[in-house]
């Protein structure tokens, strides 16, 4: 399932291990894997606040990622 935040879309899917998202950033694909599944339940959540942090944490891990494997 696609989900936009800000500028970012990312794919949100339920794996073996938890969930895992998936996102294009700065024109790289770049893959965050989580154990808690409650992060992809608040994804979804009908609460907007909830939805809007767990949206943050995703973009946030995705910046991480991106910045782990492109360091100069």
């Amino acid at each position: 399932m696609q989900i936009k935040f800000g500028k970012i879309k990312f794919t949100a899917a339920k794996s073996e291990k938890g969930c895992r998202f998936d996102a294009c950033y700065k024109g790289e694909h770049v893959a965050f894997e989580s154990e808690d599944m409650s992060l992809y339940d608040d994804v979804f959540s009908d609460n907007s606040r909830r939805a809007k942090a767990a949206k943050r944490v995703i973009y946030e891990n995705i910046k991480h990622k991106y910045y782990e494997t492109h360091r100069d």
